[in-house]
């Protein structure tokens, strides 16, 4: 895997990527609708808020993760194990 490096702060504080459940239990909804694929807009509807609300959520996840964007924000998710990928079971016929 690769490592992620992280730039130390001033005063000795941890960045919160190095605390992922440093997350509300909302983020954590978002970032796991952000793994579906979903829109700043489908999550609006899906979660019956604006989608200022939404994208509010999103650009604190993506701070709090240290990630760049949201494809980074859910691969980070996956690497400190805030999210466990889920099994795919193959269909029978």
């Amino acid at each position: 895997m690769t490592a992620i490096v992280r730039s130390a702060r001033p005063g000795g504080s941890r960045p919160d990527s190095d605390r992922p459940h440093a997350l509300s239990a909302r983020e954590r909804e978002v970032l796991r609708l952000m793994v579906e694929g979903l829109s700043n807009p489908e999550l609006a509807e899906r979660l019956h808020v604006s989608r200022t609300t939404v994208a509010s959520h999103v650009v604190r996840i993506l701070r709090k993760l240290g990630a760049r964007n949201r494809t980074h924000a859910v691969a980070l998710a996956y690497e400190s194990r805030l999210l466990q990928a889920r099994r795919v079971e193959a269909g029978g016929g």
